[in-house]
């Protein structure tokens, strides 16, 4: 089994708040407040220029851990006196959404310490956080609060928001204790990378991208690649940003994507196209051999036949300047896709909302596979998929819900902005909101895949709400039972700045707990 110690990154502020109730770091504060304890922290956007949604770079500190923190989101605003400013989420690896306040003196800007930023109930007993200044104690090989300079530094250097001070923004407790979170080099400015665009008119052929993920998974999917006499385009290769095309060169039969190409910003952080490779190393506590990765200056793709392979990784990722992926290509292979017969994998239920009479809807949310049940890549474009009430076929009536004709066979990337939609937090998870009254004339609804393979349509089985599947046409079986119904509890952590954790230690994390009635419930915890 491989051990891959860079972890996979999970956005928990942009969850669909129609489809499972998720977290909002741009508002609110992740931890567990008690109103009394508030009054002196800024958790509303204050009065004046807002700057926002720009490239932040810093030196973070999570639980004493040091990693490079790059292309987060970066805010502040000055106020009407043009000597206030205050400054957004100071901590890096503790996305809070509260605000500290420093003033222009001169051409610098001092934030005064303490500042009250947040808090949290730890078992009964509110947790006070605040932002100081802090100074290394060699001789405990810790940070201390730096009684001699209680302001943290900065100054705008043309349309650069800078720290100019050497202490580490610390976080500590009420007592002035570390408590191992912490920035030094903050910097904050405008992007100037433009967003990777294909040509207007580009022609391009499917190509079946093969690779690894961050677990080691061997994964399938259909990408779209054009190919000229030196130009070569990437797209269709990201689930998290579908619009996203990356432009490499051909030369001697070899494709060359060079690392850095700017994907646009979304998820409250900078996506950039970021190439590596692995390195191998021993887990210190198992004594097990993995791979973690660094970056490189390009990913080549050499000829194999009809094929191009690559020894190395390709990443979508959080900044530029070190690996914060959100999805992981290791190791990919691209070979020409052909059309042929294929039966979809069972669809998977995501979750479930019943009829609610106050709205007039209900809601089933689900996922279909990327490959068959042999495990063949699928063309996007000949995949749809039915909904049931019962064992009954659902048609989606114009006139009932407002669409341009009656919907029975629903292409799988048809979104219509208010009956089919595609998960904010995951564009590849269906919400579909049905006006049957399930519960009340229907029992269950359910949802299969159809693929058009070749003039001939192939049906999964029908997967309903409450777990079960009835067989279509190409199973072989009629009942089967549950592969991962909607009441299975599930379990997941993440670390302050939103990264999925696989080994929890010493520190403080989101605990996200998916319910057997679909319900998503997430609180810190804090792990000592």
């Amino acid at each position: 089994m491989r051990l891959y110690t860079c972890l996979s990154l999970l956005t928990l502020a942009v969850m669909s708040a129609s489809a499972q109730g998720g977290l909002n770091t741009g508002g609110r504060p992740l931890s567990l407040h008690k109103e009394t304890s508030a009054s002196d922290i800024i958790y509303n956007t204050p009065a004046g220029t807002l700057h926002s949604g720009l490239y932040r770079q810093s030196v973070g500190f999570f639980y004493g851990t040091k990693r490079v923190a790059d292309g987060m989101s970066g805010t502040y605003v000055v106020a009407s006196d043009n000597k206030t400013y205050y400054i957004q989420n100071i901590f890096s690896q503790y996305q809070c959404g509260s605000w500290v306040t420093g003033t222009l003196t001169g051409d610098t800007i001092y934030v005064a310490t303490p500042q009250h930023i947040d808090y949290f109930e730890d078992n009964g007993e509110v947790v006070d956080i605040y932002l100081r200044n802090l100074k290394y104690d060699k001789l405990n090989d810790t940070y201390v609060v730096d009684s001699a300079n209680t302001k943290a530094k900065f100054v705008m250097s043309g349309d650069t928001l800078k720290q100019v001070s050497d202490q580490l923004l610390g976080m500590t407790d009420q007592k002035g204790t570390y408590m191992l979170y912490g920035d030094y080099n903050l910097m904050m400015f405008p992007n100037k990378d433009e967003v990777v665009k294909a040509p207007s008119g580009l022609k391009s052929e499917r190509y079946e991208l093969s690779y690894k993920d961050e677990y080691g998974d061997s994964q399938k999917k259909l990408v779209r690649l054009a190919v000229g006499n030196s130009d070569v385009w990437l797209g269709d290769f990201s689930d998290k940003y579908p619009k996203a095309w990356v432009k490499g060169t051909m030369k001697d039969k070899r494709i060359t994507f060079s690392n850095g190409q700017y994907l646009g910003y979304t998820d409250s952080h900078h996506i950039y196209f970021v190439t590596g490779v692995a390195i191998p190393v021993t887990d210190p506590d198992t004594g097990e051999s993995g791979e973690t990765f660094e970056l490189s200056r390009n990913i080549r793709f050499d000829a194999d036949g009809d094929a191009y392979k690559s020894d190395n990784v390709m990443f979508t990722n959080w900044g530029k300047q070190d690996v914060n992926y959100r999805e992981c290509f290791d190791q990919p292979r691209l070979t020409k896709f052909v059309l042929t017969e294929q039966t979809p994998s069972n669809p998977v239920i995501q979750g479930y909302q019943a009829y609610d009479n106050d709205n007039k809807y209900g809601s089933l949310s689900f996922t279909i596979p990327s490959v068959s049940n042999t495990g063949v890549a699928l063309d996007p474009d000949s995949l749809f998929y039915n909904i049931y009430t019962d064992e009954r076929l659902l048609t989606f009536k114009a006139t009932k819900y407002g669409l341009d004709m009656d919907m029975t066979d629903i292409p799988f990337d048809f979104t219509d902005g208010h009956t089919f939609a595609a998960s904010a937090s995951d564009p590849l998870v269906r919400i579909v909101y049905f006006k049957e009254r399930v519960g009340t004339y229907y029992k269950r609804i359910g949802v299969q895949a159809i693929y058009h393979g070749l003039g001939k349509a192939h049906k999964s089985a029908i997967v309903y709400n409450d777990g079960t599947e009835v067989a279509g046409d190409d199973p072989v079986a009629a009942v089967t039972e549950v592969v991962m119904p909607v009441g299975r509890p599930t379990v997941s952590y993440y670390d302050l700045a939103g990264r999925r954790v696989l080994k929890l230690e010493n520190g403080v994390y989101i605990k996200s707990e998916r319910l057997a009635d679909g319900v998503i419930r997430q609180r810190k915890i804090i792990v000592r």
